[in-house]
């Protein structure tokens, strides 16, 4: 049995395979498994793993019948995984040299049920790295780092952020709570599974040291916004609630629903920008969440913590009150230009500009 076992989940990344299946390769710590799931990728993505399997046998390829997205393809890792740790890369990130040296070895003496670490943000435009600042900040401005504690010893919000590849598992602890990624979610799955770590975890501690690169696209494709991922995220945090909300714990859900709000309406501003066609359902399905919300808990309790207006706008107002309004206004509207000498007249549709008068 190895003693980690790192899962990467791969789709059309030619461009960055090769740097990404490099740093696992090449860590100090050579007694791991690599684990990579091929989503049916149509480049060249699978020869590529082909290639580097040929040169390490502890490189295990998984090729899906169909293309089945992200969250179940880490699902199957996870199946086929042997190590008494986990890590997760995604396939166009990298590990630092020493990252599983350093993960491996906090874990063993602290005996935690996850260890997290720092990262770095490259940001592919410029060529530029960026420490993240945020992700530990809840945990060091309490503890030391490689000190052990539980989720419970903190008072902040601490559920900003649900990504599962800043951090190693015991493989013991995933199988004892019957935790892993959510079957059939294309896009998204992080957020129920980080969902259920923290309200099983025992212990946890830091790293406060960077060992993953976690890269900002530049070629990031539009198609991430599309209608079916977008329902994947509304499934994603609804399936994350109902796993805090059964642990039936106000503490956990306090937090959570921080989280919860604050990642909805991150997201509908992002992606409606982006994609303003998912605009109308994307509101709709939010409407009906935080509703519900609403009538279930305190969410003045919390209000400090979340975009509190915002979210009393997509509690409160339905979609078809907003549609009503932007039919009136191009049905006839008077606004003044910025220019401050023209008006614009919009009757049924149709726009005149005309001068004010001026005395």
């Amino acid at each position: 049995m190895s003693k980690i076992s790192i899962i990467i989940p791969i789709y059309n990344v030619e461009k960055y395979l090769s740097q990404c299946l490099e740093s696992a390769v090449n860590q100090t710590f050579k007694d791991i498994e690599i684990i990579c799931i091929n989503d049916c990728s149509t480049d060249s993505s699978l020869q590529i793993l082909e290639e580097f399997a040929s040169k390490d046998s502890r490189i295990k390829i998984i090729n899906n019948p169909q293309n089945v997205g992200w969250s179940t393809s880490e699902r199957k890792g996870l199946a086929a995984a042997g190590g008494k740790y986990i890590m997760f890369i995604d396939s166009d990130d990298w590990l630092e040299p020493n990252a599983c040296e350093t993960a491996y070895n906090q874990i063993e003496k602290t005996k935690d049920d996850l260890v997290y670490f720092g990262f770095k943000f490259y940001y592919e435009t410029d060529d530029n790295y960026k420490i993240d600042e945020t992700r530990l900040k809840p945990f060091k401005t309490k503890f030391k780092e490689g000190e052990s504690f539980s989720y419970k010893d903190l008072n902040a919000p601490f559920m900003h952020y649900g990504e599962i590849w800043y951090k190693i598992y015991s493989h013991d602890f995933l199988k004892k709570n019957n935790i892993t990624m959510p079957y059939g979610l294309w896009f998204a799955g992080d957020l129920p599974f980080n969902a259920k770590i923290i309200t099983h975890a025992n212990t946890i501690s830091y790293i406060n040291t960077p060992l993953y690169n976690y890269r900002m696209r530049s070629d990031k494709s539009n198609s991430i916004y599309n209608t079916m991922n977008y329902k994947n995220l509304i499934k994603d945090r609804k399936l994350a609630y109902e796993i805090v909300n059964t642990k039936n714990d106000d503490y956990f859900m306090k937090w959570y629903l921080v989280a919860h709000i604050n990642s909805y309406i991150g997201y509908f501003d992002k992606w409606t920008q982006i994609n303003p066609k998912i605009h109308n359902d994307f509101y709709r399905l939010i409407h009906n969440d935080f509703k519900m919300l609403q009538k279930k808990h305190n969410i003045e309790e919390i209000k400090e913590y979340i975009k509190y207006e915002k979210f009393l706008n997509f509690a409160n107002i339905d979609i078809s009150q907003i549609i009503l309004k932007e039919i009136i206004a191009n049905t006839f509207s008077v606004k003044n230009d910025k220019d401050g000498v023209h008006k614009t007249i919009t009757i049924l549709g149709l726009r005149i500009k005309i001068k004010k008068h001026q005395s």
